[in-house]
């Protein structure tokens, strides 16, 4: 009886020698990985969930949050009530320091707050006036929907009209909820949006390699567009490489811990 094999993906490598490009692109690689051998933080990727049964004192997106009985919910500049963003119970999550292991803290932000950001406050970093940070140590397990459902003075989304019905609220509430889900921790390396990186990645190429870093993380090189001729298949194979690892430094994935990442730059 013959053995059986397994058949194995065509290598996505290259199989001719690595060219300039390509071999910078390879000792990149191996720096990134002994970077993250050396620089690291534990962190805990978040999932969701939707229409899974969710009370005031779980982690979710949206919703109605938690609120003590002697409290009121939060308010911006025009007294108009901010909505809930997110919510995290730190007792549904796994341990982590230094993260606490109990209480509820929250984000709010403006009704109309079309880029989820804070846009409205940016002129007010200090000062919480049209965003809201807050945090409770001991939440009272007594405390009722209804009874927070009371206080609320801005009801859920409306929908608007025309060719692609939006929400005119960005902010969910209520009638939009996402459960929030915690995997266990793992560790997540330095990422490019951190502004030490490039200096420890700088500092990690110096030791390992006799040749001078690239200028950037992933260099930009000129292409067809830009020289008028074709481009080298060591540029197109060492781009691709760069992008697996751009990829790997970005870290684009909800989470909590670990290093920053900025949609719009730091």
């Amino acid at each position: 009886m013959s053995k059986k094999t397994k058949k194995t993906k065509p290598s996505s490598k290259p199989v001719f020698p690595p060219g300039p490009a390509m071999r910078e692109a390879e000792r990149a690689k191996e720096v990134l990985e002994e970077l993250y051998r050396r620089v690291h933080r534990p962190t805990s990727r978040l999932k969701l969930s939707y229409k899974t049964p969710c009370t005031i004192f779980d982690s979710h997106i949206g919703g109605l949050p938690y609120c003590p009985r002697d409290a009121d919910l939060p308010v911006g500049e025009n007294d108009q009530q901010l909505r809930l963003l997110t919510q995290i119970n730190f007792a549904q999550m796994p341990a982590m320091p230094p993260f606490p292991d109990s209480g509820i803290l929250q984000i709010f932000l403006p009704d109309r707050d079309w880029a989820f950001v804070g846009y409205q406050g940016m002129d007010h970093w200090t000062e919480q006036k049209n965003w809201r940070v807050v945090y409770h140590p001991d939440p009272d397990a007594s405390v009722t929907e209804d009874e927070v459902r009371e206080k609320l003075t801005v009801g859920p989304p409306e929908v608007g009209e025309g060719r692609d019905r939006q929400l005119v609220s960005s902010v969910y509430l209520d009638n939009l909820v996402y459960k929030l889900h915690f995997s266990p921790p793992m560790e997540e390396g330095i990422t490019r949006s951190d502004f030490r990186f490039w200096q420890e990645f700088l500092n990690v190429w110096r030791e390992l390699c006799t040749d001078p870093p690239p200028e950037q993380f992933w260099p930009h090189r000129p292409g067809f567009r830009e020289t008028g001729k074709p481009t080298p298949l060591d540029h197109i194979w060492a781009d691709k490489l760069w992008d697996e690892l751009d990829n790997i430094a970005s870290s684009r994935h909800s989470k909590i811990g670990g290093y920053p990442v900025f949609s719009k730059e730091d």
